[in-house]
């Protein structure tokens, strides 16, 4: 009985944890451009916003990006959108700027 036990909560704290880590998206999310990949520290970004909608305009449960930019006219293709919003975003909290301090070859 003791083991069915504790299963049971080993079974339930790995759940919760998996749940919240999905409800959180992942800790790192590694994006491909031709001048070289960025590394986008996802989680901690997260620690640094009060609202994911800063960055996911139409919140956390949308498609993927390229899905409409750079698809759909009248939205703007994914290259501007990300620099648009990360740079703006780092010039105001002192983040990197430049091409080769996130695009890593």
């Amino acid at each position: 009985m003791k083991k069915l036990i504790v299963l049971l909560v080993v079974g339930f704290v790995a759940t919760t944890a998996m749940i919240a880590i999905a409800a959180n998206g992942p800790e790192n999310i590694k994006m491909s451009a031709k001048i070289g990949d960025v590394d986008f520290a996802h989680a901690q970004h997260q620690s640094k916003i009060s609202d994911c909608t800063e960055c996911h305009h139409k919140g956390t449960e949308t498609p993927k990006c390229t899905g409409c930019h750079g698809v759909k006219d009248g939205i703007p293709k994914a290259k501007k959108a990300f620099h648009k919003q990360c740079k703006d975003c780092h010039k105001k909290s002192g983040g990197p700027t430049k091409c080769k301090e996130c695009h890593v070859k």
